[in-house]
């Protein structure tokens, strides 16, 4: 509520005051009485001045809740680069690495931001109790900390898998799923820890042992996809 809409409040309420208590007193003689207008107007400041401190609380409230939902980090994975690797000598297709790209929508940066990518094939399709695990690729099991500015992107660490899995997965008889999570916090004090899931299907047609004549796909599967509340897991770190 601006300055200049208390203040006509103001005066209506004293008008209006006024006119009933000159209405009031040619009927009951006792409202002429000083003390009882003291403390009818007394009761009647009180009030409002409760209404005020309510409104402007609730939309001080609503005012930090929008504040939160346009300038707060924001991270969801946004597409998955693909990298060729060839070998340094003869120039053959070594492999193809998977990296997903996080990135922040938000205008303001991440705090603390740990993600983890895991890639596995499936001979004999997915089970409905599938836990989405972390799976890692050295003993040193340890996600670095980094940093997604405001709307800016960071590719996460690349994961791969064999040319004859890939191979089976172009044949159809092989299935090749790739997840993973980020977990951060924004920058705003009191907010919970965020967390960000996905899950992709790889399809892949052409020849698998010629990069240039092969064409990756990646499908969103039906589980661990979603944004905090919508997440299968809760944060974790």
């Amino acid at each position: 509520m601006q300055e200049a809409d208390r203040k006509v409040l103001w005066a209506v309420v004293a008008l209006l005051a006024v006119i009933a208590a000159e209405i009031a007193s040619q009927f009951l003689p006792w409202l002429r009485s000083t003390a009882f207008w003291t403390a009818t107007f007394t009761g009647t400041l009180t009030l409002f001045t409760l209404l005020l401190w309510y409104a402007t609380m609730r939309g001080a409230r609503d005012a930090r809740r929008g504040t939160l939902e346009i300038e707060r980090a924001f991270v969801f994975m946004s597409r998955i680069d693909l990298i060729v690797e060839l070998d340094a000598s003869t120039a053959e297709l070594k492999a193809y690495k998977f990296a997903p790209v996080w990135r922040n929508s938000g205008r303001t940066p991440t705090k603390r931001l740990l993600s983890h990518v895991s890639i596995q094939r499936f001979e004999h399709g997915v089970s409905e109790d599938f836990d989405f695990p972390d799976h890692w690729d050295s003993d040193d099991r340890a996600n670095p900390i980094f940093l997604v500015g405001p709307q800016s992107e960071a590719q996460a660490y690349p994961v791969s898998r064999p040319l004859a899995d890939l191979q089976a997965v172009r044949d159809g008889t092989m299935r090749v799923l790739m997840w993973g999570w980020c977990e951060y916090n924004d920058s705003f004090d009191g907010t919970a820890r965020h967390r960000t899931e996905f899950c992709n299907e790889i399809k892949i047609t052409g020849a698998v042992t010629d990069q240039t004549k092969t064409t990756f796909n990646f499908y969103t599967f039906p589980r661990h996809n979603g944004a905090d509340a919508d997440c299968l897991k809760r944060p974790q770190t």
